[in-house]
């Protein structure tokens, strides 16, 4: 069967990803789950990709590798391409980025930390997004969990503080150093609730790298919210590359 490597995004950890862990192992892949250096405010792009690479290793003749990337997660599994044709591609309410183009650009139109004339570079963000450390931004678990049931808050404010952690600002701010978006062996899963990344958006993303889309109606925490259904999806592309000839 297939490799699988699951790739976290902004703020994200590896417990973020893991509840699809059981499902994909349960169809016969072998599953890793990529620890991004986001709490180093000099990381960059490329050091998140040198993570997946380092856990990738060597191309294997006789088995497939799906790697898969949620959201910010996107830019990263992008530049692993590049460097290793060989892997197929699952994007998860992920973006997209063009050459040269950081998130920070592709939510605001522009970098807001270049704007002398914007007191707090997150506004656009309505408080989700808020500074931390030196270098480092973290997300307001009290405005998150505001936007729950109010019989959920507690619980998915705990939930919040196991899977979510600090984020280089730098890394947000790069222009992504691919040489192009790409194309071939791609899928993309749509979560159609989305509040972070609007559902059209994702669309749009994967229309640009051709991918074949899937689509889970949950908001963004997609390996939280489904991950039966996202194990059982992703256990698919797994076993389809795994019966190529």
């Amino acid at each position: 069967m297939a490799r699988v490597v699951l790739v976290h995004g902004a703020f994200g950890t590896p417990q973020e990803l893991a509840p699809v862990e059981p499902f994909l192992a349960d169809a016969g892949h072998e599953v890793a789950i990529v620890d991004l250096p986001c709490t180093d405010p000099d990381a960059g792009l490329g050091d998140y990709a040198d993570a997946v690479i380092a856990e990738l290793g060597p191309p294997e003749r006789d088995r497939e590798t799906l790697v898969v990337g949620h959201s910010f997660g996107g830019a990263t599994i992008g530049l692993v391409r590049d460097r290793r044709p060989d892997v197929a591609l699952a994007y998860v309410a992920a973006v997209v980025l063009e050459p040269g183009q950081s998130l920070l650009e592709l939510f605001f139109g522009s970098d807001p930390f270049d704007d002398p004339d914007v007191e707090d570079p997150w506004q656009g963000f309505e408080g989700l997004i808020v500074d931390a450390s030196p270098g480092l931004c973290r997300l307001d678990f009290d405005v998150m969990a505001a936007a729950a049931p109010e019989d959920e808050r507690d619980e998915f404010r705990a939930t919040l503080e196991v899977t979510q952690r600090e984020q280089g600002i730098a890394a947000m701010r790069e222009g992504w150093p691919g040489a192009s978006v790409p194309t071939g062996r791609v899928g993309y899963v749509v979560a159609t609730r989305d509040t972070m990344v609007e559902p059209d958006m994702q669309r749009s993303m994967a229309a640009a790298v051709g991918a074949s889309v899937h689509e889970i109606a949950t908001d963004h925490e997609v390996f939280l919210e489904a991950p039966e259904e996202l194990g059982a999806h992703l256990a698919e592309l797994a076993a389809a590359l795994s019966s190529r000839e």
